[in-house]
């Protein structure tokens, strides 16, 4: 957009104490409380122009809120301690990890901000709900952490990521990622293994497809695995066999094998893209 080159900036409305955030908003004029020694300019007017990001915006304190209604309606700012408001031109983006509707009818949120700012809402869906993302934020991973610790583990095996496609990730991308991250600074041969990336009680809900055991050989228990794994892949990535071939670290010949191996046909995931 027009504002793509102007001031970008973001506060977590949770993690800054009540007596301060309004400062960190709106700024301060010199005198407006003991500390303040000098005029401040608050988010609100370094983003003039700009964007000004509200992360977890359902932690914000309810007198607050009303402050915010002002500045969104009026589109100017009173600074504390400031005799005269500013005009501003400040695009707000809001996230939150609460049930906002749900929110107003506890009067916990005040239902005129929400109504105010619920204008473009777009829903992150959870990780469960885009398995074919896992495998490109493995990858990001993996490379980001990789470089930051100065190794070179590999990409996690076929199996592995079988199990991580299984899981379903109540974390979401920041559980994904510290599980990477643990893969990786616990590696001692340069592999990827499941019991370093997740606590016991995760992995084994991250399972791979189950077997018989006491029916069913090495052999086949091994195709069966294979012709899922190629199944999932195949379906998170709409069929897509280059990616497939990046993600499981084989040739593409070596997937179209597979598929003819197993009567698995391209197409009926193709179709589901």
């Amino acid at each position: 957009s027009k504002r793509g080159t102007e001031r970008f900036e973001a506060i977590n409305c949770g993690a800054i104490p009540e007596n301060l955030i309004e400062s960190e908003l709106f700024g301060h004029v010199k005198g407006a409380f003991t500390d303040a020694r000098a005029d401040r300019k608050g988010l609100f007017q370094i983003c003039d122009n700009g964007t000004l990001f509200l992360d977890e915006i359902g932690e914000m304190p309810f007198l607050l809120q009303v402050k915010l209604l002002r500045v969104l309606q009026e589109r100017e700012i009173m600074p504390l301690g400031a005799s005269e408001s500013i005009k501003v031109k400040t695009r707000v983006i809001a996230a939150t990890n609460r049930d906002l509707p749900e929110e107003v009818k506890a009067g916990r949120f005040r239902s005129d901000l929400f109504y105010r700012m619920n204008v473009l809402q777009i829903r992150l869906p959870p990780l469960r709900e885009r398995p074919q993302d896992i495998p490109l934020l493995i990858e990001y991973c993996h490379r980001r952490f990789n470089q930051r610790f100065g190794k070179n583990v590999k990409l996690p095996s076929m199996e592995v990521q079988a199990r991580l496609l299984a899981y379903d990730w109540p974390g979401n991308i920041r559980e994904l990622q510290n599980a990477v991250e643990r893969g990786i600074v616990l590696s001692r041969d340069n592999e990827m293994h499941i019991e370093d990336m997740m606590e016991p009680s995760s992995h084994s809900n991250a399972s791979s497809p189950s077997v018989d055991a006491s029916r069913t050989t090495l052999s086949d228990a091994k195709k069966d695995f294979e012709k899922k794994y190629l199944q999932d892949l195949l379906e998170v990535t709409g069929g897509n066999i280059s990616e497939i071939a990046r993600i499981s670290g084989r040739y593409r010949a070596d997937i179209y094998r597979l598929m003819a191996k197993y009567g698995v046909a391209r197409p009926e995931f193709t179709d589901n893209k």
